[in-house]
């Protein structure tokens, strides 16, 4: 009961002191939710930001993935505009998500699992204050969790039919934010973990189908409507064409190459999809070797500060503390690699934190995307500070009295 506790405290203040509207997101995927409610379908009438007045819509538009506007069209606009009822459900699937990873951490660590590690699990705030916003986090996160529940059980007891949902869950995850697609490709290394080569493409296959099932509604509606063949949204390009900016270099309203690329339309526009990515290219094939290390490097940045610490607010010693904080996790994560999980234990756990970072490679990614990988992380931390380092501290202990 203490970690429930902590997390209904921590999204509890949040809700009461934190606008739930704090992010440009949030105004994009309530946009896209008002025209369905609106019967003008799956388009965006105008733009949700200030400063692109000359954007007036995009009808229809593919702007963001379809799950979390449908979400909102449930919990939001059907309930009066209700933002607190957006909240109380994304609670909710916190409050859900952590008894499934309680339930995946008993089942990996049996009777060694300590309990410090879900009270660390509970004060691991940036998993759970997501719930305050009106931003796909928490519905991400909850697929993604659930998605791990029904694979850890496959791969236990060798059953078709859980690799069937555990790939359900993960094309639904795509559904809400298309970085979920590293989590479907990925899949394999961990299946092949468990498997002799045959056996594993032959699981991953069944995983991989009912994945596609789950995305192909969204896929031929793209194709169908827009012309787009993909399952994808429209956001990709943008990030793309970050990712190969040099340090200093503007990736916003004030850079020439950005505003060539949105023109009239909107950043997140179909048409500057397609410029963006065309900018990306010929920014990647102009030098391959840089970009392929600032890739690294990238995703190093990712992992290297805690979430929600790079605003200007929390600039310096606090900066600095939040980040020593997240090198001390990652540090106790690693010792917990080496607290008898076994090499199949171990891929299990990486395997959320590899295939999301995967994706930063080539994306301007930062802290918040890691954060879904981040409950597995941290679960690791708790058992490599009770299993190995502790534990090796009261063995010193124990022969200095002897």
């Amino acid at each position: 009961m203490v970690p429930v506790t902590i997390i209904l405290t921590i999204q509890g203040l949040g809700i009461a002191f934190l606008d739930p509207m704090q992010y440009n997101d949030s105004r994009e995927y309530l946009a896209i939710s008002r025209s369905m409610v609106a019967g003008t379908g799956y388009s965006i009438t105008s733009s949700p930001l200030e400063g692109i007045d000359s954007f007036q819509g995009e009808i229809p538009t593919r702007m963001r993935q379809p799950l979390y506007p449908l979400f909102l069209v449930a919990t939001y606009w059907w309930m009066g505009k209700s933002t607190l009822c957006v909240q109380m459900t994304q609670v909710l699937l916190n409050l859900f998500a952590f008894y499934l990873l309680f339930r995946i951490a008993q089942r990996s660590f049996q009777n060694r699992l300590w309990l410090g590690s879900l009270i660390g699990l509970a004060l691991y705030f940036p998993v759970w204050l997501a719930s305050v916003f009106i931003l796909t986090e928490t519905l991400f996160i909850f697929l993604v969790v659930l998605s791990m529940s029904f694979l850890q059980t496959a791969l236990e007891r060798q059953r078709l039919m859980y690799f069937a949902l555990s790939g359900a869950v993960l094309g639904a995850a795509t559904l809400t934010r298309p970085i979920g697609v590293s989590l479907i490709l990925l899949s394999f290394l961990v299946i092949w973990n468990h498997r002799m080569l045959r056996k594993a493409l032959a699981d991953w296959a069944i995983l991989a189908v009912f994945a596609a099932l789950v995305l192909f509604p969204w896929f031929l509606r793209n194709a169908t409507v827009l012309g787009d063949f993909t399952p994808l949204s429209s956001e990709g390009g943008y990030g793309l064409w970050a990712s190969t900016l040099k340090p200093g270099e503007s990736d916003w309203h004030d850079s020439e190459d950005f505003r060539s690329a949105v023109q009239n339309g909107y950043y997140l526009g179909r048409e500057a999809n397609r410029r963006f990515t065309q900018l990306a290219l010929k920014n990647i094939a102009s030098d391959p070797i840089c970009y392929a290390w600032s890739g690294v490097k990238r995703v190093g940045r990712a992992w290297s500060y805690f979430p929600g610490s790079m605003t200007d607010p929390l600039h310096g010693w606090i900066f600095a503390l939040a980040q020593a904080v997240q090198y001390l996790l990652l540090l106790f994560a690693l010792l917990g690699l080496f607290s008898g999980l076994g090499v199949r234990g171990i891929a299990f756990y990486l395997f959320p934190a590899v295939a999301l970072s995967s994706m930063i490679y080539f994306h301007s990614g930062h802290s918040r995307f890691v954060v879904p990988a981040m409950p597995f992380v941290v679960i690791l931390a708790g058992q490599g500070f009770w299993d190995v380092f502790w534990g090796t501290v009261r063995k010193k202990m124990l022969r200095h009295r002897i």
